[in-house]
């Protein structure tokens, strides 16, 4: 084994260790010394030395936190003059703006000179300072609630207190009450008055206006009346013209040519009834009642004669050479036999009926009933067949492919080659006899 290494040999293998050790405390005690400044700065220990540099600074003795406690007493009363609004404890809520329970002292600055409204005149620098100093007993750079409280309370006898501030306060608003009700009611007899003036010409105004109907003539009634009576039979031909459409004035006018004949209408019906059947063959579907509803546009249950005559022309396709309009005029007359303008539901089904028996005679409504039924029930048993003859087969094919799976299963497992023809299947205990 070698020999122990000396201490000057230990020494000096761990120079470069030591010396990094001694960087590491210096630049932490730099940055200590650095947390210490900032920290004494916002706990404001400067203010614990004096402005020329000595220390400690001066603290103020008992009178003049007295005095300093009632002059600011004082200044509060001013500025807050009822006595239940006036509380330390609120004063020192709207200081403290972090809610911490403490405040520093730049609050208690700004509370002196921009809430108090005290210039350094009234309240020095050094003053403020020297009371900062005794109030911060414990010296921890801030000021609790209780301290502010005490501190406050200690000059509250400076201000009136008791039943003569009461009564001062009472006696500020009975009369501010007073001059309020004063000018409340000027506004009402001002108002009051107005109303008076205008209901008094409104009634002169009405007074006036009864005076000049009456002054009319029995010749001027008339003329208005007359008036009124032409606006209203115009308004109700504006209103037939947006509800039924606006009719030919040929259509309405009692010069107009006559209506057709009973012959002429008879042979219209049958036109009529014959496009209908040549349009819609089948007799089931086919029905001038439908027709009808179609050409109602408006759902009124009566049409007018451009409905009338797009249904001839565009849904019946009848042309101007097979059906003339002079035709088609006389046929709207013959059928609208009240002359109001219109033909109503009732009036076209007589109209149509009248050719009814170019459809061939039908049968009553339970054989028609019975054959759609049996018509409906043969194709539901026709598509009932197909499915199941696809559903046979497919069950077929599903078996016949087992069988061959089965089959070839059975012959390997005895071992033998399965045929190319299809032989008979039988149970495989029929090989033991």
């Amino acid at each position: 084994m070698s020999a122990a290494t000396p201490r000057s040999d230990r020494s000096s293998l761990s120079s470069p260790g030591r010396r990094a050790a001694d960087r590491v405390r210096s630049k932490n005690s730099v940055r200590a010394e650095e947390v210490r400044r900032l920290r004494n700065e916002l706990l404001h220990r400067h203010l614990l030395k004096a402005s020329d540099g000595s220390s400690p600074g001066r603290v103020a003795n008992e009178e003049e936190v007295q005095l300093v406690a009632e002059l600011l007493n004082k200044r509060i009363a001013e500025i807050i003059p009822d006595p239940q609004a006036r509380c330390w404890y609120k004063l020192f809520n709207h200081l403290d703006e972090d809610c911490s329970g403490k405040i520093s002292y730049w609050e208690l600055e700004a509370m002196i000179r921009k809430q108090l409204k005290l210039r350094p005149s009234d309240f020095s620098e050094e003053q403020l300072q020297a009371i900062w100093r005794a109030l911060d007993e414990d010296s921890s750079g801030l000021i609790t609630c209780g301290e502010f409280g005490h501190f406050l309370l200690s000059g509250a006898g400076a201000i009136e207190h008791g039943k003569d501030g009461r009564q001062r306060v009472l006696q500020e608003k009975r009369l501010l009450t007073a001059k309020v009700r004063q000018e409340l009611q000027e506004m009402l007899s001002s108002r009051r008055a107005e109303q008076s003036g205008a209901l008094h010409a409104k009634r002169s105004q009405v007074a006036n206006q009864r005076a000049t109907v009456q002054e009319l003539s029995s010749t001027a009634s008339e003329k208005l009346r007359l008036q009124n009576s032409a606006r209203a039979a115009s308004l109700r031909r504006e209103r037939e013209d947006l509800l039924y459409g606006k009719q030919a004035p040929e259509m309405t006018s009692p010069d107009a040519a006559p209506a057709a004949s009973s012959e002429e209408v008879n042979e219209m019906a049958e036109l009529f009834n014959r496009r209908l059947a040549e349009i819609i063959p089948d007799l089931e579907a086919r029905s001038w009642y439908k027709l009808f509803n179609h050409v109602d546009d408006n759902g009124s249950g009566n049409i007018c004669y451009p409905e009338f005559s797009d249904m001839v022309r565009k849904e019946l396709k009848l042309p101007r050479g097979r059906l003339p309009d002079e035709k088609l005029k006389a046929l709207w007359r013959a059928i609208d036999k009240d002359g109001s303008g219109r033909i109503l539901c009732g009036e076209f089904a007589l109209f149509m009926r009248r050719g009814a028996h170019v459809h061939g005679p039908k049968d009553p409504w339970p054989q028609r009933l019975l054959r759609s039924r049996e018509s409906k029930a043969m194709g539901v048993r026709t598509e009932l067949k197909q499915l199941l003859s696809s559903r046979r087969e497919e069950l077929e094919s599903r078996l016949t492919t087992r069988r061959a799976q089965v089959a070839e299963q059975h012959a390997e497992a005895l071992g033998q080659k399965p045929n190319s023809a299809q032989q008979p299947w039988r149970s495989p205990r029929a090989i033991l006899f």
